[in-house]
């Protein structure tokens, strides 16, 4: 038998939401990701199943979510995403910080991660630098976890063009790895 082919990364993630127009409005507009495919949930047609993405739907850019209104708040179990991270391009941190004022979206201050002395053996062993970066946290309405997130050494980043609107666009890239 032959070995499956490798995943190369994250293509989405799905997640539960509350509001569907709160939801829309959030990513779409606050955010700046397109509204790629609004479906139906195929194990329960009376919800919206929302796509969102790049432009282009590029894998690693993606976010899928179910919306039931009346859902009580979720918390987080094991074997689940805790937290989603997006790329960012350099020096759009302050930009996300003003949007986020704006539009009153609930954020922390900045954190450095992952370049301190905090290293794994395999990357230890390898003679890897760690992957420092910037982080911005940030929930969505429904308390959903997430970040901008500045690599120090990251490479080009696909930019998210939303539908247009008035207001300026905000930029942002795939999932962080």
């Amino acid at each position: 038998m032959a070995d499956p082919t490798p995943t190369p990364g994250i293509h989405h993630v799905t997640c539960v939401a509350g509001d569907p127009q709160q939801n829309l409005d959030f990513w779409v507009e606050t955010l700046g990701l397109r509204l790629v495919k609004r479906s139906i949930n195929q194990d329960d047609p009376s919800t919206y199943h929302f796509f969102f993405a790049d432009a282009e739907g590029t894998p690693g850019t993606s976010m899928t979510f179910f919306p039931w209104e009346h859902l009580p708040q979720g918390t987080v179990g094991s074997g689940q995403v805790s937290r989603v991270a997006f790329r960012v391009p350099e020096g759009s941190l302050d930009y996300w910080e003003a949007r986020f004022d704006e539009y009153g979206v609930d954020y922390d201050d900045r954190v450095e991660r992952f370049g301190g002395e905090a290293r794994s053996a395999s990357a230890e062993a390898s003679g890897d630098q760690p992957r420092a970066e910037t982080v911005l946290p940030f929930r969505d309405p429904d308390g959903l976890p997430s970040n901008w997130s500045r690599p120090r050494s990251a490479t080009t980043i696909p930019r998210c063009r939303g539908r247009r609107s008035s207001r300026s666009r905000p930029q942002s890239g795939g999932f962080t790895r």
